[in-house]
């Protein structure tokens, strides 16, 4: 495998185990959200240079293992294999954009300030990227479906490569263009910026020339539970492409932009910024079905991240699968945890279901634990508050079934009962404090109040 194949392979590896749960803190609306622009400039500030680096070769030459070669004691010369040309980067690729030939234009918009309004109240100590106008050189630049956009690549003294976006309406003047972001930027992988433009997301991607862009726009699913995912095309010229997608809040930061690139084998996925219109968005809290009450037993913001969560997976707005509280509530044992349990239903009638499980941090900048679980959606047949639903994970077990049911039984592979959790109108949470051996074939028997069992079903166990 190639070197800059091996690379890649690993930066995506990397990026997709990070977006597989990340810990979510305590006031995630009030103040990660608010300080999300801070927070993104702190994380460039104290930055190293990036995963990505030149792959310098050079030509050395071949001694022969004889000095002398056919009688001739002439020493082997070196190898006339020509030197192979550097790779260019995003930094050496000319602008491009409708707006590549206007010189006054870029070098207006290149001239722009890095630095924001509010930078005086960082933490001190913070340095904000504003490298020399000399070393800056505009990639991209031009209108697109939600208006006009440009991104300014700079190079620092220490060598790091850095990016400034700038968003502006539709034929905006440079000086009309206001600072979207900045972060470090790839040297040779695609980077890409969402923005939010009335109620759709605006996409835009900047490559290099020949790449191809699919994006991941939703997922589909039919009445047999069978998921199919929905993907749609940026039109790439010279390497950069926009597209205007309507994606419910929570999506763009979780979708799939995937470039193909010629001689890579593997897909490459961009660094992707955010703007703050965007991230504002996701403080609209999700409207939520609680049937059976329990919402008000767990951290309004750990639920409001679930729901979110669960729309991503799919990609669609919470009008169109009606998101539902099924269990929730803390993890009894005194584990200090809690877990919630959401479900949706699809259009065709099927429907998944998604278990958070989180401990909250001691303090207010207490760090709070938490994982992520959805199973694949069940066929349409039976309704979302009837399904018999169990999910164990990480010494819990949350349960949903019909609204009759007064408490769950968990039960071993032979038939001995675990634990019992009650439930609340057929919802409840529980502990699983030794589950002991036989786990992975654990199932469920569901009473209602005289005892009389209601429903026995397999319960889903996810493997620490």
């Amino acid at each position: 495998m190639a070197l800059p194949e091996l690379e890649t392979r690993l930066r995506n590896g990397l990026q997709a185990r990070a977006a597989q749960a990340p810990p979510a803190p305590r006031d995630l609306a009030a103040r990660v959200r608010q300080r999300a622009r801070q927070q993104r400039r702190a994380r460039l500030a104290v930055a190293g240079a990036g995963l990505a680096a030149a792959l310098v070769l050079v030509g050395v030459p071949v001694i022969g293992s004889n000095l002398a070669t056919s009688g001739s004691g002439e020493v082997a010369r070196p190898s006339e294999r020509p030197p192979l040309a550097p790779r260019p980067t995003l930094y050496d690729v000319p602008t491009r954009g409708s707006l590549a030939g206007d010189d006054e234009w870029l070098a207006d918009v290149a001239a722009r300030s890095w630095l924001p309004d509010d930078a005086a109240t960082l933490p001190p100590g913070v340095e904000l990227p504003d490298p020399p106008v000399a070393d800056r050189r505009v990639a991209f630049a031009g209108d697109t479906p939600g208006g006009r956009v440009a991104l300014v690549l700079g190079r620092l003294a220490d060598s790091r490569l850095v990016q400034a976006w700038f968003t502006g309406p539709a034929g905006a003047e440079p000086g009309e263009m206001s600072l979207a972001g900045t972060s470090d930027a790839p040297r040779f992988e695609p980077t890409a910026l969402w923005d939010a433009v009335g109620d759709e997301a605006l996409l835009v991607v900047v490559g290099l020339p020949g790449d191809e862009v699919e994006v991941l726009t939703g997922r589909t699913v039919s009445a047999d539970g069978t998921t199919e995912p929905e993907t749609t095309s940026v039109a790439m010229t010279d390497g950069a492409g926009a597209l205007l997608v309507d994606l419910p809040a929570a999506w763009p930061g979780t979708t799939g932009v995937s470039v193909r690139r010629a001689g890579q084998t593997q897909p490459l996925f961009p660094r992707t910024q955010t703007t703050d219109e965007l991230d504002a968005r996701t403080e609209q809290p999700v409207g939520l079905a609680d049937p059976r009450g329990l919402a008000t037993s767990v951290d309004a913001a750990q639920l409001q991240w679930a729901a979110r969560s669960l729309l991503a997976v799919y990609g669609r707005p919470a009008e169109a699968l009606h998101p539902t509280i099924l269990a929730a509530g803390p993890v009894a044992g005194g584990s200090g945890s809690s877990a919630v349990l959401l479900g949706v239903t699809f259009p065709s009638g099927a429907t998944a279901t998604l278990l958070l499980g989180y401990r909250l941090g001691d303090g207010p900048d207490g760090a709070t634990t938490s994982s992520l679980t959805h199973d694949d959606p069940a066929p349409a047949g039976t309704a979302l508050l009837d399904r018999v639903v169990t999910v164990v994970a990480a010494g819990a077990a949350a349960v949903s079934g019909p609204a009759a049911g007064r408490s769950a039984e968990v039960l071993r592979a032979d038939g001995s009962v675990l634990t019992t959790i009650p439930l609340v109108a057929g919802g409840g949470v529980g502990s699983l404090a030794d589950p002991g051996p036989d786990l992975d074939a654990a199932s469920v028997r569901i009473r209602d109040g005289s005892g009389s069992v209601l429903a026995e079903a397999p319960a889903t166990v996810v493997s620490e």
